[in-house]
């Protein structure tokens, strides 16, 4: 009655495009970092460097502060603060 269908014994392989040449090399993914994503990069290495906490150290500085007798120089955070600005800009 109808046409009759063949069954094929082996997996059937898609055909490969006309244009693409039989021994050419795969094509390669390529990644572009951002200088964000690189600065990231950066500071994940620098906290994976940084000490361990002291927790002991910790709780006597919050004893010294609570009890007012916490000293500090203003000029040497200040100067803290703005390498830590600038290390963040990348320069």
């Amino acid at each position: 009655m109808g046409a009759e269908r063949s069954r094929r014994s082996e997996p059937v392989r898609p055909a490969e495009p006309a244009s693409a040449p039989r021994n050419a090399a795969a094509p390669q993914d390529q990644v572009t970092l951002t200088g964000t994503s690189r600065q990231l990069q950066r500071l994940a290495v620098a906290v994976a460097a940084a000490p361990e906490l002291d927790l002991r150290r910790v709780e006597a500085l919050r004893a010294l502060i609570d009890k007012g007798h916490y000293e500090f120089d203003a000029r040497r955070i200040a100067d803290r603060i703005a390498d830590f600005e600038r290390d963040l800009a990348g320069r």
